[in-house]
């Protein structure tokens, strides 16, 4: 299991499963937040980003017999 989708994960084998997330909007937020901070002006609410999971073929159902 992996983050952030990096391109090796889906060469390697089996292709890795990864969880992937907006990083360029999540690193644009983080660098406003910082201006602003800077700035004197508040932190704002939190910002929730979306995530995807890519099931890849290093998951799978367990084998039959094993719990």
């Amino acid at each position: 299991m992996g983050f952030d989708d990096v391109p090796i994960a889906a060469l390697l084998t089996p292709r890795l499963t990864t969880v992937r997330q907006p990083a360029y909007d999540m690193g644009y937020r983080a660098a406003t937040l910082l201006f602003d901070l800077l700035e004197g002006k508040s932190e704002g609410e939190p910002e929730l980003f979306p995530t995807s999971l890519q099931i890849r073929e290093s998951v799978a159902p367990p084998r039959r017999g094993r719990s």
